[in-house]
């Protein structure tokens, strides 16, 4: 009778170290869950700015388009003018590659996010493949813009400086150079300082009568 006793405590004591374990796994198990994971992104389009030949936005209902010959942009309109590299350069890095916080798919109602008839357009190229996304509603509470590929039902949630990068106008990328008529104005202004102390000498050199 006293062995089956110990037997039983051995058995009750295994059964309150399984039943410990267990809870302690299963509640370890569920804050590993509720606890925030890095965010990382999604890769919607794997390339690189480097890439990219040529591409274009909607801005203040303006098209701008820019490509690219022997590493340097130009807009496409009109080759002579002399843009800040660094500036169109940085343009591009948000978007290749391509990389969203959030991907929302089979939407049903596409203009829950501004993207039923989205107001503004952003594509790029490569030399073999071509993206084109709308951009859709900004999110001022989480500060991000919805967008969507042609013919899609998915939206991806990108960072606002994704959108915000092309908000610039072909002006603003132009680098600054003194015009032939500021340059031509100066010149002439220097000659006649030139020759106005040229006769003030002259009229002092005269001798008194």
């Amino acid at each position: 009778m006293k062995k089956q006793k110990i037997q039983m405590l051995v058995l009750l004591a295994i059964l309150v170290v399984l039943a410990a374990g267990f809870l302690g796994i299963r509640q370890y198990n569920q804050m590993q869950s509720e606890e925030p994971q890095e965010e990382t992104g999604i890769t919607v389009v794997d390339i690189a700015a480097e890439d990219i030949v040529r591409f274009s936005y909607d801005y203040e209902d303006v098209t701008y388009t820019f490509e690219k010959e022997e590493d340097t942009w130009y807009a496409a309109e009109d080759h002579s003018l002399n843009l800040v590299q660094t500036s169109v350069n940085s343009m591009i890095t948000d978007v290749a590659p391509f990389i969203a916080e959030q991907v929302i798919e089979n939407v049903t109602d596409m203009s829950q996010y501004g993207l039923a008839q989205p107001a503004r357009t952003i594509s790029f190229e490569t030399a073999s493949e071509s993206y084109i996304f709308y951009v859709g509603d900004f999110n001022d509470v989480s500060s991000v813009y919805y967008l969507c590929r042609p013919s899609e039902t998915t939206v991806y949630v990108v960072p606002a400086l994704t959108v915000n990068r092309f908000n610039r106008t072909l002006e603003e990328l132009v680098e600054e150079e003194e015009s032939t008529e500021t340059a031509t104005e100066t010149s002439e202004t220097e000659e006649t300082v030139t020759e106005t102390a040229a006769e003030t000498q002259e009229t002092a050199a005269e001798p008194e009568e």
